[in-house]
């Protein structure tokens, strides 16, 4: 059990962050060493919740205490989310110039060495799971489920409906995409946090439906906050559902999430104030 009380949440994730950016720049080669190197570390260590690391870290701790193995392995997915966040923002993609305030990879080092830091981050993220001293069938496992959800059914999969969405896009259409794009990843943090962990079947297919929920209560609230913001640039949650509707779609896949959490009972804790922070969080 997490032996912690709701009011500590903030100073649980700041704690699991700076934990995982310690470890993160162990793992990231020496940013003064060549372009793609300074490329790879800018991209990492430019900011960011570290979200889905911390949800790998807090799932694991319903079962095990914490240990270097899951910090090593919750790194490695936020490797991955990196991987995809250089590639998404790339002129042949979203096109964006600006990622958590600063310059996207691509404005700062041009196009070829981002997508080559990109594609470096991806193969070091398995780089990093492989040479974990998790046991072989685990490491295989993890691999497997990452493998999964960052592929054609998952991360990649969104990406390409994404781009080939149509000018009349309805909201079944749209929910595939955050699926896609945005909750496989965070499905397979929390997924892959109980793998390490040894759960048990029943409990892994809890721990999937919560993250998938999450993932997609996650992006909807984004869609909000830009909105809020007036920042919304395409079609999303709001601009199809109106801000009020799409605020209570947010909170159905919230509450299906936490729903999952039931069979945990008081373990669940810190994955349940998670879940209620996705709704409450300004940014």
């Amino acid at each position: 059990m997490i032996p912690l009380i709701s009011s500590d949440l903030k100073n649980y994730i700041e704690k699991k962050r700076k934990k995982v950016n310690a470890a993160l720049k162990k793992l990231l080669p020496a940013k003064n060493k060549d372009a793609l190197s300074k490329a790879i570390c800018y991209s990492v260590l430019s900011g960011g919740k570290r979200f889905r690391p911390i949800l790998c870290m807090a799932t694991h701790e319903m079962f095990l205490p914490e240990n270097n193995n899951i910090l090593t392995i919750a790194s490695s997915i936020e490797l991955f989310h990196a991987f995809t966040l250089v590639h998404d923002d790339l002129p042949c993609m979203d096109n964006d110039d600006y990622r958590r305030g600063k310059l996207t990879l691509h404005k700062i080092v041009g196009e070829p060495i981002a997508l080559l830091a990109g594609d470096a981050l991806f193969n070091l993220g398995y780089e990093v799971i492989i040479n974990s001293k998790l046991p072989d069938k685990t490491k295989v496992n993890v691999i497997k489920e990452i493998s999964y959800f960052l592929g054609i059914k998952g991360v990649v999969g969104g990406q390409a409906k994404d781009i080939a969405k149509s000018e009349k896009l309805n909201i079944a259409q749209l929910k595939n995409i955050y699926i896609g794009k945005t909750a496989s990843l965070i499905e397979a943090s929390v997924k892959i946090g109980g793998i390490v962990a040894r759960s048990n079947k029943r409990e892994l297919m809890a721990l999937s439906c919560y993250g998938r929920n999450l993932g997609f209560g996650f992006q909807i609230m984004d869609d909000v906050i830009e909105a809020k913001e007036a920042k919304s640039k395409e079609e999303n949650y709001v601009t199809l559902l109106g801000l009020k509707d799409a605020e209570k779609e947010a909170k159905k896949a919230i509450k299906k999430s936490k729903n999952a959490l039931k069979i945990f009972g008081k373990n669940a804790k810190i994955l349940n104030h998670i879940a209620d922070w996705c709704l409450e969080r300004k940014n």
